[in-house]
């Protein structure tokens, strides 16, 4: 090996271990400012605990760690612009299982399913108020204030897509994607608005939430095809599927849907590298394999 061949996989031993010291503690610092003004033995304080105790992939706050670091942000405020977008994603599980009844969610009872659908409520509302405290301490003045106010935008069309999606009605398929746009594509761009705004680019953020609704659509595609079988036996095929079947077999209806999520995906990737300081690498990165999950 030679001395460059040497030095380049030192600094991607290096940063490789630096990426999971960042990811560490977006994990402990979501957990500690969820639980913090709780009692220890709390009803609630115990429904957090068990949800985070089965952490994710957490490849949203992976994206805005990148970005946040390509754009030149300090640690502190990477990691809380990070914790803040995992604490509004752990809300949407909660929230999602609950309106779904889904039992389950990481290989465990949902929290709806354990503690309640009370303290589900509870919880998604804690988690959401948590990400407000975390990105409060990120800039100050004109800039605090701006991320509080994309992070609200986000969460208002993310609650409006999950809304129109639980009325389970016919839909047109401009209008189950646009519903698919909304519910999943808000909270992926937050990983690269959030860093943007905070790095004073706030002129690319209207591109990078693009992005997000474009890469949003072809994984909520993705998600409703994995799910298209054991949606039969509930009675219940998603929007995006059923607009499809109305004029089609369900296996053509597949290949076209997974074509459609493909287009958007590549969309998402290509918007994404236009972004400033190449802050959309690993977001694009994430638009390749879910391309790649789409070749049935």
């Amino acid at each position: 090996m030679n001395m460059l061949s040497s030095h380049t996989a030192n600094t991607e031993r290096a940063s490789s271990a630096h990426g999971r010291v960042q990811a560490s503690r977006v994990s402990d610092l979501m957990r500690l400012t969820c639980l913090s003004a709780l009692a220890r033995d709390s009803i609630l304080w115990q429904a957090i605990d068990y949800h985070f105790a089965a952490p994710g992939s957490q490849s949203r706050s992976a994206i805005a760690l990148h970005a946040a670091t390509k754009l030149g942000l300090t640690d502190e405020d990477s990691v809380h612009l990070a914790a803040a977008i995992e604490c509004l994603h752990n809300a949407s599980l909660v929230q999602d299982d609950l309106q779904d009844r889904d039992p389950s969610r990481r290989g465990q009872p949902a929290v709806w399913k354990k503690f309640g659908p009370d303290l589900a409520i509870n919880a998604t509302d804690l988690m959401i108020a948590s990400a407000f405290a975390l990105v409060a301490s990120v800039g100050s003045g004109h800039r605090s204030t701006s991320l509080a106010m994309h992070m609200q935008r986000a969460i208002s069309l993310t609650l409006q897509g999950q809304s129109e999606d639980v009325l389970r009605i016919h839909r047109s398929e401009k209008d189950a994607l646009a519903i698919a746009a909304d519910k999943s594509g808000p909270l992926f761009a937050l990983g690269l608005v959030l860093p943007l705004l905070a790095a004073g680019q706030e002129k690319a953020a209207p591109l990078a939430s693009m992005a997000g609704r474009h890469f949003g659509v072809g994984y909520q595609l993705l998600d409703d095809l994995n799910d298209i079988e054991e949606d039969q036996k509930s009675g219940f095929i998603p929007n995006s599927v059923l607009s499809r079947m109305e004029v089609d077999t369900i296996d053509n209806a597949r290949q076209q849907i997974a074509l459609i999520a493909s287009n958007h995906a590549a969309l998402a990737r290509d918007l994404a590298a236009q972004l400033p300081q190449d802050c959309g690498e690993l977001f694009s990165q994430s638009c390749d394999q879910l391309i790649a999950k789409l070749r049935f």
